[in-house]
């Protein structure tokens, strides 16, 4: 598993990033930057550094990704857009912004989980720490406050769940569930 994890580890380093520094999607995903694709890489590094080593690059690198992600896409609801291109180009992207139209509940789904095992790794001590606390607190704050109140459900694009052509999406409900819960069996959240 170390011999394993150390390659990987060792991917992290030519992966291509945005000139800010937030990992692309993918490498066909030129300049984009995908809520889910923040869990990909980051609940790989939050372990890595608690259990192989490298701990401080790896703790930084999780701390980074996670906030510049919510920086560039997190709305005052305290709910997160799916993606930014920093170059504009997506077909998706905002031709000013970049960013996203909606926020995608199975995507948002990804940061949730991230979210809510992050600080299983993650010492207190570190930096970002507060920060990542008060991303947390905020999601769990727009989750709750928009649930489909007739079926307790999240919807496919989650703050728009009254919207034509919208449905509720298993995935992220599954996976706003398992944020919610385990914030409130650790404290996190009443």
């Amino acid at each position: 598993y170390r011999k394993a994890a150390l390659q990987v580890r060792k991917g992290f380093n030519n992966y291509p990033r945005n000139t800010n520094g937030l990992f692309w999607h993918g490498t066909w995903a030129t300049n984009q930057s995908w809520i889910d694709g923040v869990f990909m890489g980051q609940i790989f590094l939050a372990r890595f550094g608690s259990l192989i080593g490298d701990s401080e690059y790896a703790f930084n690198e999780v701390v980074r990704q996670m906030t510049l992600m919510h920086q560039h896409c997190g709305l005052e609801n305290g709910l997160i857009l799916h993606g930014w291109d920093e170059s504009k180009k997506a077909s998706w992207a905002d031709k000013t912004t970049g960013l996203a139209p909606a926020v995608w509940s199975e995507g948002l789904g990804w940061y949730a989980v991230l979210i809510a095992d992050v600080f299983d790794y993650l010492p207190k001590e570190h930096p970002g720490y507060s920060k990542l606390k008060t991303i947390h607190r905020n999601l769990c704050e727009g989750i709750k406050n928009n649930q489909d109140p007739e079926t307790g459900m999240w919807c496919q694009v989650v703050d728009k769940c009254s919207a034509p052509g919208n449905w509720n999406e298993t995935s992220g409900t599954g996976m706003f569930i398992y944020l919610l819960q385990k914030s409130m069996d650790n404290g996190s959240i009443d």
